[in-house]
């Protein structure tokens, strides 16, 4: 109980290659976080194109950068706890067997 549930996409590239990510659904932590406290801030898609729409006008260079992993890395004041089930469990216990030993099973 109380546990937050993975969502992992798969994403099939034209070339054969395969590209995963994972993230957690946080919805469950609204009933008992402020909200200030577990929102992930984006940009809008509207600040975005009014954004792109000016540097484009002005002739301004423009670049993105992406923190590989920045949300692994991420200084946490909380527990956070995320169940795996099913093949992701299975893969993940596959990669490091050690973490075998700390499955439990849910009642039902």
């Amino acid at each position: 109980k109380g546990a937050l549930n993975p969502v992992d996409l798969v994403e099939f590239k034209r070339d054969g290659r395969v590209k995963g990510r994972s993230c957690v659904d946080g919805r469950p932590q609204q009933a008992y976080t402020l909200r200030e406290e577990c929102a992930s801030p984006t940009m809008a898609n509207k600040s975005l194109m009014i954004i792109t729409a000016i540097a484009a006008k002005e002739k301004q260079d423009v670049a993105t950068a992406d923190v590989a992993g920045a949300y692994l890395n991420a200084e946490m004041d909380r527990f956070v706890l995320v169940k795996f089930t099913g093949r992701a469990l299975e893969i993940i216990c596959e990669v490091n067997p050690s973490f075998t030993a700390r499955i439990r099973k849910e009642k039902g």
